[in-house]
């Protein structure tokens, strides 16, 4: 088991939550990356600020589904990054980035929406 920390349409209440829908949800936040507007989705770049999502557990099986999913590695990456939750505690998870994303527009509060 390893976990996933998405800030896009794997969210609940987006498109694609399904695959995550009946997991258990943690929220938190990873530092050092900036989320920018594409066309239709967020993209995760590295940068100098917070990204705000959530944190789910996943086995094998289904973090295979997410990398079809999110086309890694030709169209996103999946990288390993520290989750940071209230009160100090962190945990290890993967994160999918674009960093090819950086030019697009940045979303300033670091949070994706429905909008």
């Amino acid at each position: 088991m390893v976990f996933v920390f998405v800030y896009g349409t794997l969210k609940q209440g987006f498109a694609n939550h399904h695959y995550l829908a009946g997991l258990e949800m943690r929220p938190g936040w990873v530092e050092g990356y900036q989320l920018h507007q594409g066309p239709g989705y967020p993209y995760a770049a590295p940068g100098q600020s917070r990204i705000y999502g959530e944190v789910y557990p996943v086995d094998d099986a289904l973090l295979a589904q997410l990398d079809a999913l999110e086309e890694t590695p030709h169209y996103y990456r999946r990288i390993g990054c520290q989750v940071h939750f209230g009160g100090g505690e962190t945990c290890p998870a993967y994160l999918y980035v674009r960093p090819e994303a950086a030019g697009l527009p940045v979303i300033p509060q670091g949070k994706y929406n429905l909008t």
